[in-house]
């Protein structure tokens, strides 16, 4: 619905750890959180459940909006 394609993902066959999706310069990384525990030890008691926190800035939003909000 919002243009991303699917650009890579580790390993190649499910379970998947990490994926990214790409739509022109704006690219998404996606981690399981175990993973994200084991790499990253100093947030494994941060990271216990499956939430998400993410800030995004952009410029022309509006037409953005315009262009998937009949999907």
């Amino acid at each position: 619905m919002l243009g991303f394609a699917l650009d890579m993902r580790v390993p190649d066959q499910p379970p998947y750890v990490f994926a990214s999706v790409k739509r022109g310069d704006v690219q998404i990384f996606l981690n399981d959180i175990s993973a994200v525990r084991k790499d990253f030890p100093a947030l494994a008691e941060r990271a216990r459940g499956g939430g998400n926190t993410m800030y995004i800035k952009m410029t022309g939003v509006e037409a953005y909006h315009d262009q998937i909000k009949g999907n």
